[in-house]
């Protein structure tokens, strides 16, 4: 019976090591200090070894060299190790967000370019697919606003909810998952909670971009075709600037004006109104 419950728990310590994503950076045959040939494992992962995570892979890892007669080589990796490449990420993320608009415009412009010239037709003529007017025709067009827009808008939450996903502390999933919350609970009570000032600056600043929104239309389609991705900030411009209807445009601006300070007033209360439930423990 014993032995039955060591070889379960044998088991379970080599699923410890395989299921929860660690990567075994080298399995070589060699000699240890008394001539055997067993295997040795190598691998590495980022949690302290004071931490709950840490004991619970040391106590695993001695199960397991008991058992099978392996040795296994536990590196520990800090953060820093992986900091270049979260650089990396987060400045590629961020790289569209400071790119001029007027740039990402004409090139995304050269992409969708109607006929044979355009870079997208010509990758599909080379599969017998006939060119097609992405600008020319609804829902096209505003298909391709709204792909320049995520794209250009994408790297600004991307790097603040990396920074702010930096303040969650790992042991908080530990503690919630010995406690029996599944993945959901441990979102909304945990990530969500932490990161709540985050999500209401971004979800502010993207709305506010997304209802003041001018280059995009104005470098890529001009309201077209047709009027169909006419934006109240284009609108304004045209019928200030071109058909030279002063009071008209700067009505529309100062009622586009007006829904944005709305629009922020009522994100700023809502989230006050949060902070103060979050405070009183309710």
């Amino acid at each position: 019976m014993a032995r039955k419950i060591r070889r379960t728990t044998t088991l379970a310590a080599l699923a410890a090591l395989t299921a929860t994503g660690v990567a075994l950076s080298g399995c070589t045959a060699g000699s240890g200090d008394e001539g055997g040939d067993g295997q040795t494992l190598k691998l590495w992962h980022y949690e302290g070894a004071d931490s709950a995570m840490g004991k619970a892979w040391a106590e695993a890892i001695s199960i397991f060299e008991e058992e099978t007669g392996a040795t296994v080589e536990f590196e520990e990796k800090s953060f820093e190790q992986s900091g270049k490449v979260g650089s990396f990420l987060r400045a590629t993320y961020y790289l569209p967000q400071i790119l001029p608009i007027a740039v990402a415009g004409i090139v995304i412009g050269w992409i969708v370019r109607p006929g044979g010239d355009g870079a997208l037709n010509q990758i599909l003529g080379a599969f017998g697919i006939p060119a097609y007017d992405w600008l020319g025709q609804m829902p096209s067009a505003l298909i391709v606003l709204m792909v320049v827009m995520v794209w250009v808008q994408l790297g600004y939450p991307v790097v603040v909810f990396m920074a702010a996903l930096q303040r969650v502390d790992p042991e908080l999933y530990e503690a919630a998952e010995l406690d029996g919350a599944n993945w959901f609970q441990r979102f909304s009570a945990i990530t969500m909670s932490i990161i709540r000032p985050e999500i209401f600056v971004v979800t502010l600043t993207c709305t506010i971009a997304a209802l003041k929104v001018f280059g995009p239309v104005y470098i890529i389609t001009r309201g077209g075709p047709a009027g169909s991705t006419l934006v109240p900030a284009y609108y304004a411009y045209q019928e200030f600037f071109t058909k030279r209807n002063v009071g008209y445009g700067a009505t529309i601006a100062t009622v586009l004006t007006i829904v944005v300070v709305i629009v922020s007033i009522i994100f700023i209360r809502v989230q006050n109104s949060l902070e103060r439930k979050e405070r009183a423990g309710l």
